[in-house]
This record gives C-alpha cells, structure tokens and sequence, in this order.
C-alpha cells in the first residue's frame, strides 16, 4: 500500500505496519530487517518482479484480508465478552480492502504495464 492509503486507514507507514503498538506482539510491526529481507528476495528480472509482487503481496494480502474480514464477521455476530473490542473492525476491514483493491488495480492498470514497457524513465514519479 502506497503511504497516503496506509494514512487513509490510520497506519503510520514511518514507524510501523500496524495502527496500535499493541500489534507489536503478534508480529505485526514492520522493522528494518523485515524489509530488507523483502528486498534481497526480490528478483531482479522485470517480469519475474511483477509475478513476485503480485503473489508474495497482492494474492496474500487479498487472502489475508479476507480471513480477517471473515473472522471480524464472526466476532459480530456471536458477540461475546470482548466483542466490543472489535466494534467497527468490520467496516474498517471493509475500507481497508477497498483501498488495497483500488491500489491493486492501478498497479496492474498502470504500474506493470509501463515497468514492461520501454517508458521507464517516466515512472520515476511513481514512485516515492
């Protein structure tokens, strides 16, 4: 996700993955280390690149969503004793995938197309 759509959900893309530092014990935070994992597991052939994007990050954060979507669902209908601690989890999961699928979208619309074309040196104000 692009850093104005990961404000747009109330992420702090400088400092974290995740809206609340109470995430940081599920994992969730995003460090230096992670990232840079991230980028040595990266190919560095143009079309191998966008296959990798698209499954390590568009196909599992869909999927991830999904799940979590379908969890917060649970959660609303059978309530419980701490249901009201995901109160509005579901419309949030709701906002949030449709930003990323909007983001998805542009970049297989537009992002992809030219990282194949040979208009390459017009990308660079894409990408910030």
């Amino acid at each position: 996700m692009g850093n104005d759509t990961m404000r747009a959900i109330g992420v702090d893309s400088a400092t974290s993955c995740a809206p609340d530092p109470a995430f940081a014990e599920s994992g969730m935070l995003c460090d230096g280390a992670t990232l840079v994992q991230s980028a040595e597991d990266a190919p560095e052939a143009t079309d191998a690149l966008i296959d990798f994007i698209q499954q390590r990050y568009h196909d599992s954060q869909l999927n991830d969503l999904e799940e979590l979507l379908r969890l917060a669902q649970e959660v609303d209908l059978h309530g419980g004793s701490g249901a009201r601690s995901f109160y509005g989890a579901v419309g949030l999961l709701l906002r949030t995938r449709a930003l990323l699928t909007a983001q998805i979208q542009e970049d297989e619309s537009f992002l992809f197309p030219m990282m194949l074309s040979s208009e390459r040196p017009r990308m660079t104000f894409l990408i910030h």
